[in-house]
């Protein structure tokens, strides 16, 4: 006679721990995360430096304008973009045409242009102040990483 234990369906299974990785899969695991973190953190450094541009072009501006009716119908080198520059001279200080992104350019009259630029000028330093802290993030994490790798080599 089976007794109700012998029947496999009947039987309480007892959860199983997990199997431990070995420490050559956990150094493999490390070793892969280590890199994607290097990634990031490179990808993170290059947007600082492309956001940093960007600050110091808006600063630029942002000092022009407030200088503007100084230049006014005088001889200036003006950028036509890709380093090539013309003589001219500004004529018109009451407004300024501003590239608002994706392309497009808007009229504005010098105090709209001013705080449009300011606006951006604390925008572009936000993202910064975020990137960096990001960075902070992951040199945290690739020095935690790199310490566990290394006990583990041991």
């Amino acid at each position: 006679m089976a007794t109700p234990n012998a029947n496999p369906s009947n039987q309480l299974k007892k959860p199983q721990p997990a199997a431990q990785p070995s420490s050559g899969e956990q150094l493999d695991e490390l070793r892969y995360m280590h890199q994607i973190y290097q990634n990031q953190y490179a990808s993170i450094a290059s947007e600082i430096s492309t956001r940093l541009d960007a600050l110091k072009n808006f600063q630029n501006t942002q000092q022009t304008l407030e200088n503007i009716d100084t230049i006014v119908n005088k001889n200036l080198l003006l950028g036509l973009g890709g380093g090539a520059y013309a003589g001219g001279a500004i004529t018109n200080q009451k407004s300024v045409v501003v590239n608002v992104g994706g392309g497009f350019l808007v009229e504005k009259d010098i105090a709209s242009a001013k705080g449009y630029v300011a606006k951006a000028v604390d925008n572009t330093t936000n993202a910064i102040n975020q990137l960096t802290k990001n960075r902070r993030e992951l040199e945290r994490a690739l020095l935690e990483i790199a310490y566990r790798i290394e006990e583990l080599s041991h």
